[in-house]
Parts: C-alpha cells; sequence; structure tokens
C-alpha cells in the first residue's frame, strides 16, 4: 500500500479542522479541502491494488466506512462551529478514535500484503527450484536413454558380428563338403569306388 496510505492526508485533515476550531479562521481549513480529495484517491487505488484478495476487499469495505464517518464528522464539526455552536470533547474523542480504528485497520491490511508478498516470493523460489531440479532430472534421465541405447547397439553389433562369422565359417564349411563331395564324385566316376566309400565314412 505504501505510499496510497490514506493516513495522510487524513491527518492533514483533522489538523486544518482543530486549528479552524481554535482560530474561526477559515483560510486554514485548506489542509482539510485538499485531504479528502487525497483520500479518496488513495483509497480508490487500494480497492484496485486488493482487487485480487478477498480478504482484503472485505478489509476495504470497513475501511471505507470509517473514513467516510471520518470525513462526515470532521464536516459536521466546522458546520456547528461556522454556525456559533461549540464542539463538545465527546465528539473530537470520537473523530480520534475514527483516526485510530482506521489506523488498525490499514496496519493490518499492510500487513497481510507483506505476507502475501512473502508468499509469492517463497512461492516463486519454490517453483524456480522446482525448475532447476526438473531441468536436472531431465538431462538424468536423457543421459541414462543415451547410455542404455548405446550399449543396446553396441551389442547388438556384437552380436551381428558373431553371427556373420558364424554363417561365414559354415559357408566355408560348406564350401569344403561341396568341393570334397564333388572330389569323390570325380573318383567315384574313375572307378574308385571302395576308396570313396572309405573317405567318406571316415568323413574325410
Amino acid at each position: 500500500m505504501g505510499s496510497s496510505n490514506p493516513l495522510f492526508p487524513m491527518k492533514d485533515a483533522e489538523t486544518g479542522q482543530r486549528v479552524f476550531l481554535l482560530t474561526g479562521n477559515e483560510l486554514l481549513l485548506q489542509p482539510y479541502t485538499k485531504s479528502e480529495m487525497l483520500v479518496r484517491s488513495a483509497f480508490d487505488m487500494v480497492r484496485v491494488l486488493t482487487a485480487d484478495n478477498g480478504a482484503q476487499q472485505a478489509e476495504w469495505s470497513g475501511l471505507k466506512r470509517l473514513i467516510d464517518a471520518k470525513f462526515e464528522l470532521v464536516k459536521n464539526t466546522i458546520a456547528q462551529n461556522k454556525q456559533g455552536g461549540l464542539v463538545s470533547t465527546e465528539v473530537l474523542l470520537m473523530g480520534k478514535s475514527y483516526m485510530d480504528r482506521t489506523r488498525t485497520t490499514i496496519t493490518r491490511m499492510e500487513n497481510m500484503e507483506e505476507i502475501l508478498l512473502a508468499v509469492r516470493l517463497a512461492t516463486s523460489k519454490l517453483d524456480g527450484t522446482i525448475t532447476r531440479v526438473s531441468i536436472i532430472l531431465a538431462f538424468l534421465i536423457s543421459l541414462a536413454s543415451t547410455i542404455f541405447f548405446y550399449n543396446r547397439t553396441v551389442k547388438n553389433y556384437s552380436g551381428r558380428l558373431r553371427l556373420e562369422q558364424y554363417l561365414l565359417d559354415e559357408s566355408v564349411n560348406l564350401e569344403r563338403r561341396i568341393a570334397l563331395l564333388k572330389s569323390h564324385s570325380e573318383r567315384i566316376g574313375d572307378g574308385d569306388m571302395a576308396f570313396s566309400l572309405m573317405r567318406i565314412s571316415c568323413g574325410n
């Protein structure tokens, strides 16, 4: 609320009222005349700034009643004095009561704003921490996934190399057997049946 605090111009209004009641000089009412406009302006600003806070809006309503009552009292005492009437001590004490209650309400609203600000700052810091943790976790998950798929790729590649080597060995063995059978066939064709049967039975 800060510089929008309605108490400052309200004090000017009260000062103008008291000086006028003591001296009767209407020129000294200038602080009062200007103060009401300033208070209303500051009051409306407070209402706008706390529009998103239900608790503050409730305080705002109570504050409005106090301010209205205070200015009405000041206005009545000035009018009474101009007409030659005396303003009682009880009326002045009532004005002081309005000021005290206004001060208490404004202080309470300022405290609520400070608490709300502290909560927002803490929430902002927490959000920042959560964001950093999320980034780190995302990085670690990405790194783990990369390592996993790398190892899997390497393993698949090694398995593929072993399979290719196995197939190559089998191909060589098959070619050797084909060559052997071809050789036996040629011997059989040349009439060396006994030798061929012996070679085949020995696996050579």
